[in-house]
């Protein structure tokens, strides 16, 4: 078993190296020390570990409810792309019978940087709640359904129950037990050509998303200092204008 100095987490996989949640390398720990307590509150549905939490977060009390889960499932993954980010908010969107907030992914200042994916998180979020009128009572997950009684497709269903669990897990910090039982799920799910949430999650990382945030942010960027100057130009016109007059006349 490996333990995280920093964090005081022990991880029941042996082939991790590095902290899930800080990225510390890990030291050996003795199996009579392999005893992570975590102290639990409700979140967004989920039980949030309070140790993991101030570890990641820090003294920053701003950051909401949603954007603590956000950035612990990040912190696991290693990929804080909009993409990844929006992908979760998107899957947590559909968990339960109700929407847990007005849009998939919360507005705020920020999507002022990433103005193309702010309207598709409206467009989406339009579209999601016009569609998604189904209830899984197996998986309680939202899912399409229009006129009819369709029942929720079964491949869908094991996919959803599988990435809750894995979400579940690593908010509370009990993947640091998990891990590898997904790790074999993954596998299994890969050899008969199934889907899997464990090996979709990691393999977010690899899109090359991270290129798409930075030309979002310099598209917003640009789109702002083009309506500044918009704005300004008027008033800039007329200020010349007048000066020009007030030398002529002089």
């Amino acid at each position: 078993m490996k333990k995280c100095a920093k964090c005081n987490i022990v991880f029941h996989s042996e082939d991790r190296t590095r902290c899930l949640y800080c990225d510390t390398l890990l030291m050996d720990s003795e199996e009579g020390a392999a005893s992570n307590s975590f102290n639990y509150y409700d979140a967004g549905g989920f039980h949030l570990g309070k140790t993991i939490i101030t570890k990641i977060l820090g003294d920053q009390e701003d950051v909401v409810e949603h954007g603590r889960m956000q950035f612990v499932i990040s912190s696991y993954f290693r990929s804080r792309t909009f993409h990844f980010m929006y992908a979760f908010s998107r899957n947590h969107y559909l968990m339960g019978k109700k929407f847990p907030r007005t849009f998939i992914q919360p507005i705020g200042l920020f999507s002022l940087l990433m103005i193309p994916w702010a309207l598709w998180n409206l467009i989406d979020t339009f579209f999601v709640r016009m569609l998604y009128h189904g209830y899984c009572d197996v998986c309680q997950w939202k899912y399409v359904k229009f006129s009819g009684a369709q029942d929720h497709d079964p491949r869908y269903c094991e996919y959803n129950k599988e990435y809750e669990a894995i979400i579940r897990d690593i908010l509370s910090g009990d993947i640091t037990k998990t891990e590898d039982g997904f790790k074999d799920i993954a596998l299994a799910k890969r050899k008969q050509n199934k889907r899997s949430a464990y090996n979709d999650l990691c393999s977010s990382k690899k899109y090359m998303s991270w290129l798409l945030d930075i030309i979002c942010i310099w598209f917003s960027i640009s789109l702002m200092i083009l309506a500044v100057v918009m704005t300004l130009l008027p008033h800039f016109s007329v200020w010349v204008h007048s000066l020009a007059d007030s030398q002529v006349t002089y």
